[in-house]
């Protein structure tokens, strides 16, 4: 018979579900949100949880939203309830919420949908009503309602305009002329894109509006004509047809995802801080002992010097020893450096594998050695890989990390690094004497913010990050489910 894993689908549907999740005790104190909090209010979960729930309200909506309380606590459960939210960043954000309470423990559970965009359309449609109704010239209340619609189009955070099937452009807004330099109209909507939004457009887009009459969406790349900057945008496009059924008009909307790129790369960054920082205390070690043999040597020599009979020799030796040693240090902080960047704008070099794992092993194999963690290591091939080596560096040590964070309290501690190189591919496998993973992690593994260590020891992010650097290396990063130890292997093009 199956295992029943009710509670793991529920846990699953709170953590992608598009609507608000809230808990709330008796007291009015904020249990437990789920993470769709950050994409509406800009709230983190941990940052709102223990709150008064009437701290995010809109101030002049507290007492209403108090009397709907008091009133779901009398009924028992309430629907389509409205109110104002407080964004993090100080906007209003309307929300319908639905709820329901439990009488034994007076908890409150409740789900919220955002409906600002439906009550702003409602706003401005009942101020177009209303024009429509005192204004009796036709012209006038014709002009007010273009001049609303208008202002709205123009005031958008977002690029919206149309042209004709020939894509001239007839009209864009502020968005497009302000911030991407584009001609407020005459201009043709394939000047202002990439070669590769071109291809898009014609082999998907096309087909799509003209061919199917559908809308389309999708990400591509709008040209900034004042800085020849390329720019990632999500647009969304359709087609209006004219009294006879061919093609008139081609509208879009376009919204820059900078923004968002620029959040993820921060979290990306906060990432790696963060496991810099937990690497902090075996870099210690892996500076501090060749300082000693360099402060060790150097005695010597100085004794060496300093007595009557000097033995070049050994003087030598003991230069060389300084000279050796004094390499793995700068070695371990140009690793420093490299793991502290992203590596994105380097360019695909051929870099020796050995070298790659040399630079990686610089900076966690002394944390091992004190921890009593056995680093077993193959024989490295000798063979290049194209690639951005501080990149690839960096998936290395995730991988080595997650290894000794799971093994440092086994009675049994080993990790051992593997390689196989078959048909024009290397295949670099980390497996540790961890304990065997669930099925429900392995199907989770991949998942941005999961994360089966302990809370302040892991983002969640470390292994989604590894893989698409993987995947954008040719490559792939996999768990082996075929190893009885716990083995993760990416699998990269040599040269």
């Amino acid at each position: 018979m199956a295992p029943d894993r009710t509670p793991n689908v529920f846990e699953r549907f709170f953590s992608i579900s598009a609507e608000l999740f809230i808990v709330t005790n008796g007291k009015g104190k904020i249990e437990r949100v789920n993470p769709r909090w950050k994409d509406i209010l800009g709230y983190e979960p941990h940052e709102i949880e223990g709150r008064q729930v009437y701290e995010i309200f809109h101030p002049e909506d507290v007492e209403r939203s108090r009397s709907a309380r008091d009133e779901v606590f009398r009924r028992g459960t309430y629907r389509d309830f409205e109110n104002r939210c407080l964004h993090k960043n100080g906007s209003s954000v309307w929300v319908r919420w639905h709820g329901t309470t439990d009488p034994e423990s007076g908890y409150f559970y409740g789900t919220g949908v955002d409906i600002t965009e439906q009550r702003m359309a409602l706003q401005s449609l009942e101020r177009v009503t209303a024009i429509a109704t005192h204004e009796t010239s036709s012209l006038i209340r014709e002009r007010e309602r273009s001049m609303i619609l208008r202002q709205l189009i123009e005031s958008s955070n977002d690029g919206i305009g149309y042209c004709d099937a020939n894509f001239r452009t007839h009209y864009v807004n502020h968005f497009l002329v302000a911030d991407l330099g584009w001609p407020i109209e005459g201009g043709n909507l394939f000047d202002f894109i990439s070669p590769a939004t071109r291809a898009k457009y014609e082999s998907e887009m096309i087909p799509a509006i003209f061919g199917r009459h559908e809308s389309w969406e999708g990400e591509v790349e709008f040209l900034n004509a004042k800085t020849e900057e390329i720019v990632p945008i999500w647009q969304k496009t359709f087609c209006s047809l004219g009294s006879d059924g061919k093609p008139q008009y081609v509208a879009f909307f376009a919204t820059d995802l900078r923004t968002k790129r620029r959040a993820e790369a921060a979290i990306v960054h906060s990432s790696k801080m963060a496991s810099l920082g937990q690497m902090a205390a075996g870099i210690a070690h892996e500076v501090n002992n060749p300082i000693t043999i360099i402060h060790g040597t150097a005695g010597l020599l100085k004794r060496a010097v300093q007595g009557e009979t000097r033995d070049l020799g050994k003087i030598t030796q003991g230069l060389e020893r300084i000279e050796k040693t004094a390499l793995r240090i700068s070695r371990i902080i140009k690793g420093l450096r490299m793991f502290s960047r992203s590596g994105e704008s380097d360019p695909p070099v051929s870099t020796a594998l050995r070298a790659i794992l040399d630079e990686t092993l610089d900076l966690c194999q002394e944390r091992f050695r004190d921890y009593a963690i056995d680093l077993r290591i193959e024989e490295i091939p000798e063979i290049s890989i194209r690639c951005r080596p501080t990149q690839i560096s960096q998936v290395l040590l995730n991988l080595l990390n997650n290894s000794f964070d799971a093994v440092q309290r086994e009675a049994e501690r080993w990790v051992e690094i593997g390689f196989t190189s078959v048909d024009g591919r290397v295949r670099v496998s980390v497996t540790d004497s961890g304990p065997v993973l669930s099925e429900e992690t392995q199907r989770r593994l991949m998942e941005p913010f999961f994360t089966t260590k302990e809370p302040g020891k892991g983002t969640g992010l470390g292994l989604p990050i590894s893989r698409g650097i993987v995947e954008e290396h040719g490559g792939k990063l996999v768990f082996d489910r075929e190893r009885k130890n716990t083995c993760f292997a990416i699998e990269l093009p040599t040269s």
